[in-house]
């Protein structure tokens, strides 16, 4: 945990206290990285997303505050996913960098996540434990695209886009048998 808010926070011990305090989790290209071997990943997240209830967004927002971040941008829900548990996503900063803020509209942190593009980013980290929803293909490099956008007819570029940055990181998709 320390390695992943050392770039983010002066005291990385803060993370896991706003993990826990906010009952959030962290997901996206930190919690894919945290989970595959180092030396098969050649490429290094760059920003921090951290999924939240939205119950519990307006601490958090203090959280960040004390922390010397400030919104950069809102948007509310993403119009990536049909019938989306995304609220809002806001983009925090500070400096060169960035924390996205990925709030949901039910009670848990985690509903997002399991209506991203692939099953190569339905990962996520908590305050005290690793969740990898497809191990058995994640370790692997594989992934196998979630049909969810398909079926519910708004494939768009922006998921073309999602597939392709984690293609571009080993990631190959392949067919559900």
């Amino acid at each position: 945990m320390r390695k992943i808010a050392t770039p983010f926070f002066k005291d990385p011990d803060i993370l896991p206290h706003i993990l826990r305090m906010c009952d959030a989790v962290i997901s996206g290209s930190t919690a894919l990285h945290l989970l595959l071997p180092e030396n098969t990943t050649e490429w290094t997240p760059t920003d921090l997303n951290i999924y939240v209830p939205e119950h519990c967004y307006p601490h958090l927002r203090i959280l960040l505050k004390h922390q010397c971040y400030k919104i950069l941008r809102k948007h509310k829900t993403t119009a990536i996913y049909s019938q989306s548990a995304i609220a809002s996503v806001i983009t925090w900063v500070k400096g060169n960098r960035h924390i996205d803020i990925v709030v949901s509209n039910t009670d848990v942190a985690v509903s997002p996540i399991f209506q991203f593009h692939s099953t190569a980013v339905m990962n996520f980290i908590s305050a005290d434990h690793i969740f990898c929803a497809y191990p058995a293909l994640t370790l692997q490099g594989l992934s196998i695209l979630n049909p969810g956008s398909v079926y519910y007819g708004n494939f768009k570029v922006k998921h073309l886009k999602m597939l392709a940055k984690y293609s571009s990181c080993s990631f190959r998709y392949v067919a559900c048998k």
